[in-house]
């Protein structure tokens, strides 16, 4: 990904005919809302703001994506220019909670277009949605503005089947999420009772008081009466197939990683209603269009025996380092091809896997040491105390390691490059300094490490791995090394900076600061927090206006958290912190 995208706000910023700011489309619907104009660029300017371009003749890609969504009837022909799953959540959200100052309503305005040009698609975005659940909006169908030309978003992709199908499970998915009455009233109460007393202190508000705490009520009844339509719609009452147990193979082994170029099986059970299809989508990186392949319940493909609910298919080999995420459809036989997707959040929600890293030939040179808080143990040529990682030779010859490249990042296995010209005798250690301060000389990595652990990697010059250690959370001045020197598991020391490890004792993990793991996350029942440790610490849970959820002295703890609301939440535990996410 790169910033070479295009950002346009969608409103009518020139005088057009009917340009007259007003209720219903008066803010560019018919110009401003994707429309396409024709092939000359000049017509969209004055309906377009241009906020960003990193690449030349912008405009042309606005004329691409709205010609494709004015000519194209195939959804997978219409994708190819604009992301349409994205399409779908967005016009889902801002129907579903009556957004009236929104693309669907008013048309140009208080929304973004994005064009991506890593994958030649545009997506809409929401912006400035503070105008929703008011009034009669608790009554719009669900398929607004379908029969008008003027918003192509609706009135094309809602009537195409497949992707009219694919809007009906994300309104069902936010549905369940959002509109549960004691999910929403607990929200609103909260929201309610964080700001109450600073309202009642207002001396310039523009409503009463009375105003503001009769409006939490109308809240509630909005919501409600909303759920009451979405759930008496003929459409969104139909139910698919159950999609469960989804995971992938590697040579028939569940859940372990591939090589390079290894084909991966993915597998799943469909129940509950017959599925006339069934697909895998999968894609690489972590953004971008989805292939898909059609899973198979004939015993050939992982599957177990033939017709027994359990589908399979293979996916194709990746380069080494890759990630694919992946999801499941499955497709109703029902009359109207009913579909439900797993995870239910596809396409933004996905399993995900990881091609292994192709190992290089050279294996004598390993990551022999690490400190990841130095405070006064080793200084670099400038007294700095800085984080470290010391690399052994442990052949006898001199080594060439020129242009090898070291990183705490899986997915940038480019990050420091060893300068030209070093060579490592045999038998001796090299020192990098891991303080982002490439401007010091010698050898100065463009990274620290955690202290709460990441992993450090090392790799040849062509990117192959020679070594790589997952370093655990560590104290002040506490090493993590080799024993035996150069070719043993990885202890946890004090240090023996620039030299054999042999011959200091380990130490026990009291010296450790606590490395919470928090399992499933994101999760939308309950989370595991475990501090691996063997002595208790007290955690706090925060959301994101920092009331404290959750606060106890803990070791391991499984947590209830299905009637927290969904967001971001933050998770301290003496001085660590993790961000977890409640579904």
């Amino acid at each position: 990904l790169s910033n070479d995208g295009v950002r346009w706000r969608c409103e009518r910023t020139g005088n057009t005919p009917g340009g007259n700011p007003g209720g219903g489309g008066g803010f560019g619907a018919g110009t401003s809302t994707l429309n396409y104009l024709g092939e000359d660029t000049t017509t969209y300017k004055p309906n377009y703001t241009l906020k960003h371009t990193g690449i030349s003749n912008p405009w042309s890609y606005l004329v691409y994506a709205t010609r494709a969504l004015n000519n194209q009837t195939n959804a997978d022909s219409l994708s190819k220019a604009i992301d349409t799953d994205r399409a779908l959540w967005f016009l889902a959200k801002e129907i579903l909670f009556g957004d009236d100052d929104s693309y669907v309503n008013k048309g140009g305005m208080d929304y973004y277009a994005y064009y991506d040009k890593e994958t030649n698609r545009l997506t809409p975005l929401e912006y400035d949605a503070n105008s929703v659940m008011e009034g009669q909006t608790s009554t719009w169908d669900l398929f607004l503005k379908e029969s008008n030309s003027q918003f192509p978003l609706c009135n094309k992709l809602f009537k195409i089947a497949e992707l009219r199908q694919r809007y009906l499970a994300h309104v069902r998915t936010m549905t369940q999420d959002f509109f549960n009455e004691a999910t929403y009233t607990s929200l609103i109460d909260r929201y309610f009772n964080l700001i109450d007393t600073v309202v009642q202190k207002d001396t310039k508000k523009l409503m009463t008081y009375a105003q503001f705490t009769t409006e939490k009520e109308a809240l509630k009844t909005w919501m409600k009466t909303r759920r009451t339509f979405i759930q008496n719609n003929t459409e969104v009452n139909r139910t698919g197939p159950t999609i469960a147990n989804v995971l992938y193979k590697t040579n028939t082994v569940s859940f372990k990683n591939p090589d390079p170029g290894q084909v991966v099986d993915i597998v799943a059970t469909v129940s509950n209603k017959k599925a006339k299809s069934v697909y895998v989508y999968y894609g690489t990186g972590f953004d971008g269009a989805f292939s898909r392949i059609l899973m198979s319940d004939d015993g050939l493909h992982q599957d177990g025996l033939a017709n027994d609910g359990i589908y399979g298919a293979g996916l194709p080999g990746q380069k080494a380092g890759a990630f694919v995420r992946y999801y499941i459809e499955a497709i109703g036989d029902d009359g109207f091809g009913t579909v439900t997707y797993e995870p239910k959040g596809a396409e933004h929600d996905v399993f995900l896997y990881r091609i292994n890293l192709e190992a290089s030939a050279i294996n004598e040179i390993v990551i022999n040491e690490v400190m990841s808080a130095n405070t006064k143990s080793a200084k670099d040529q400038d007294n700095e105390y800085d984080d470290w990682i010391e690399l052994y030779n442990n052949s006898a010859n001199t080594i060439d390691i020129s242009r090898w490249i070291l990183t705490d990042s899986p997915d940038n296995l480019d990050k420091y490059r060893i300068p030209n010209g070093t060579k490592l005798e045999g038998k001796s250690y090299l020192i990098i300094w891991a303080d982002e301060n490439g401007k010091q000389a010698g050898y100065h990595a463009n990274f620290k490490i955690s202290a709460s652990g990441e992993p450090v990697i090392l790799l040849d010059s062509t990117g192959k791995q020679v070594d790589m250690v997952q370093v655990p959370a560590l104290g002040d001045d506490i090493a993590y090394a080799r024993q035996p020197n150069g070719t043993g598991p990885f202890v946890i020391k004090a240090h023996t900076f620039n030299k054999n490890n042999d011959g200091i004792t380990p130490v026990d993990d009291l010296t450790i600061k606590p490395d919470i793991k928090i399992y499933p996350n994101p999760s939308h029942d309950k989370i595991t927090i475990d501090l691996q440790s063997v002595r208790s610490t007290q955690v706090r849970i925060f959301n994101i206006n920092g009331q404290v959820m959750y606060h106890q002295s803990i070791i391991k703890e499984t947590i209830p958290v299905q009637n927290w609301p969904s967001g971001t939440y933050i998770v301290s535990a003496g001085d660590q912190i993790k961000k977890i996410i409640i579904l």
